[in-house]
């Protein structure tokens, strides 16, 4: 009999000594595992537009045009890649097209000197609401980029290629 109840408490030590740690390491990994599991990314700002707003603008305005960026009152400015030439000395000319809320739409041929921070206008014209445009082609002299603005982002979006 006794050696019956000493076999049974070598088991159970045996048990607890093999078994029980090979439980509780198991555990601890799938411990481990569920906290290693990437947690989808937290957005710092519920107010942060849908990706896929750039792209509904652009079909929006019209195929051939890519957004560049939103100005303080609204304006939307959108440069058109297929119609953008690189041209010699740095330069990149260029058609923007200003979408203002609720009003007007300005399209305008412009020139951006990449080596000398500059760009000038070479035609513009605006269309008022009803969709009648009135054209200036007198190009203008070369103004330097201010900092900042809208000219500023567009410069960097089309001399960083």
């Amino acid at each position: 009999m006794a050696i019956i109840k000493c076999r049974n408490v070598c088991v159970a030590l045996l048990l607890s000594l093999f078994l029980f740690p090979a439980i509780a390491l198991t555990q601890s990994t799938t411990r481990k595992r569920r906290t290693q599991t990437p947690k989808p990314p937290q957005t710092k700002n519920a107010n942060m537009a849908n990706p896929f707003d750039d792209l509904i603008e652009e079909l929006r305005v019209g195929s051939g045009w890519r957004y560049v960026t939103t100005a303080t009152d609204k304006t939307k400015v959108y440069y058109s890649p297929r119609r953008t030439t690189r041209r010699i000395k740095g330069i990149v000319r260029t058609w923007l097209k200003f979408v203002e809320p609720d009003s007007d739409e300005i399209v305008g041929l412009d020139e951006f000197d990449c080596k000398g921070d500059r760009y000038r206008v070479l035609q513009e014209t605006v269309f008022n609401s009803s969709g009648k445009g009135s054209t200036n082609s007198r190009a203008s002299s070369w103004f330097y980029i201010t900092p900042d603005s809208i000219i500023e982002t567009v410069f960097e979006k089309l001399c960083s290629r």
